[in-house]
């Protein structure tokens, strides 16, 4: 896929409707990378369609851990800094 990064990477794939529509890629040494010109969603928006009640947290870790310890859907915001 395009804007994949060099190497052995993790690819979390970010859907709407079922449909891929961007994929962010992180290396054993911390190194992420999405594909370019894709749409910027939110990690995990499908989970929460029909919900009543989401808990945004900041990173995929933080998602996977809420979710197996209260059992409730979860949005991901990762915040990024503007230098």
């Amino acid at each position: 896929m395009p804007g994949q990064p060099a190497g052995d990477a993790i690819a979390f794939p970010y859907l709407r409707n079922g449909e891929v529509v961007n994929v962010k890629y992180r290396t054993m040494n911390k190194c992420f990378r999405q594909v370019k010109g894709a749409e910027k969603i939110l990690y995990g928006l499908d989970d929460v369609v029909g919900q009543d009640t989401i808990i945004i947290v900041e990173g995929k870790s933080s998602l996977d851990c809420q979710q197996h310890a209260c059992h409730c859907p979860l949005l991901v915001h990762a915040l990024q800094s503007k230098t």
